[in-house]
């Protein structure tokens, strides 16, 4: 039997998340996310993320990190020792992400002057840094009410299994900007 499934989408059908108003022409990206067991690396796009990649003039590595002041240090560290002239930084793990932004600084990088750093979180995360963060929320309220709708759906045997897809929504503040001159 089919689970339901219920992910949040990369791009909506037609149009693409709301993109930073200045542009943002990164080439050198970083996305840190969670240690290793928390991601399923069997997947097409888990292979994809964890396993870098160019395409169209863009370098990017991934790297773990674990939730905590240390694991976020060694994660900047080891970033910037792979890829030192790094243009942009995606973070997807929210404990890190005040001692990322704090290690980028210590290492002297400003943000977003030298590059553009942008978080995978909840808005009151993403805005209650020193510095607002450019984001991608976490539609928590939305999957949870999808999840439940699409449980009781099963549960009353109206419904087969499904994937549904939430869009993201991309908000640009203060973390994001033109990349800098080579």
């Amino acid at each position: 039997m089919r689970r339901p499934r219920l992910r949040v989408r990369r791009t909506s059908g037609r149009r693409a998340p709301r993109r930073p108003r200045a542009p943002v022409r990164r080439t050198r990206r970083l996305a840190s996310g969670r240690a290793r067991p928390a991601h399923h690396l069997r997947r097409a796009h888990g292979a994809r993320v964890h396993g870098g990649g160019r395409a169209g003039g863009l370098s990017a590595v991934f790297e773990p990190c674990e939730s905590s002041h240390a694991g976020a240090v060694a994660a900047v560290d080891r970033v910037l020792a792979r890829l030192p002239d790094v243009t942009g930084v995606v973070v997807h793990n929210e404990v890190a992400l005040p001692a990322v932004l704090t290690t980028l600084r210590e290492r002297g990088l400003s943000v977003p002057g030298d590059l553009s750093v942008v978080a995978v979180c909840p808005q009151d995360v993403a805005v209650g840094q020193p510095q607002q963060l450019t984001s991608v929320d976490i539609p928590a309220a939305a999957i949870g009410g999808v999840a439940v709708d699409m449980a009781m759906a099963r549960l009353d045997g109206s419904e087969l299994a499904e994937t549904r897809l939430i869009s993201p929504v991309l908000t640009p503040r203060e973390t994001t900007g033109p990349a800098r001159d080579a």
